[in-house]
């Protein structure tokens, strides 16, 4: 199943089996479809054979992100540590490792005179971002509400109730709570 192997290119999953990308998107899309349940079967059985679950992802995210960059620095010697010497989850962190050398020549015979090390590393930001964004932790996870127009209209004249009544009480009038018309149909909002 090639849409399983990458499900951002629909394109090239419905290439793979000749037909055209609005029909693969619609079986891919269509939650009823047999498709839909073959690739959801596939993709849950990838994440089994992977070993791969929430709880792994976080575990990852903040191993990366709790690294301490003092891990792979050398305090005797003032210098980072090769790189084979590194912790593994700065090995398999680094974004970009370069390293070059630089050498003199002195009476015909070429010496090392050092080398410059540049190591470029996951952006923390970035890292926070991820882990605030995971399934479990959703901190910032954005909270949606499905209301009626009917429960919104209600809402709206409470509300106004309530304002109507502060602004009475503020001006210490005691006229009996009538409750406000709305101003607006609700067909509107």
């Amino acid at each position: 199943m090639e849409y399983c192997k990458n499900p951002g290119n629909i394109a090239a999953a419905a290439r793979s089996v000749g037909i055209g990308v609005n029909t693969a998107r619609s079986w891919v899309n269509d939650s009823d479809s047999i498709i839909r349940g073959a690739i959801d079967e596939k993709m849950r059985q990838r994440i089994e054979q992977l070993d791969i679950d929430a709880n792994w992802v976080l575990q990852e995210l903040l191993l990366q992100y709790n690294s301490d960059v003092s891990d792979i620095y050398n305090e005797e010697t003032n210098s980072m540590l090769p790189v084979h010497q590194w912790p593994e989850q700065f090995r398999r962190s680094g974004v970009g490792v370069k390293v070059r050398e630089h050498w003199e020549t002195m009476e015909g015979v070429k010496l090392k005179i050092g080398e410059t090390v540049e190591a470029r590393f996951m952006d923390k930001k970035a890292l926070l971002d991820l882990i605030g964004k995971h399934i479990q932790v959703r901190a910032f996870a954005e909270q949606t509400l499905n209301v009626t127009e009917t429960q919104l209209a209600a809402r709206i004249a409470k509300g106004r109730e309530r304002m109507n009544k502060r602004n009475r009480e503020r001006k210490g009038l005691t006229t009996p709570d009538v409750p406000t018309p709305p101003t607006m149909p609700t067909s509107f909002l």
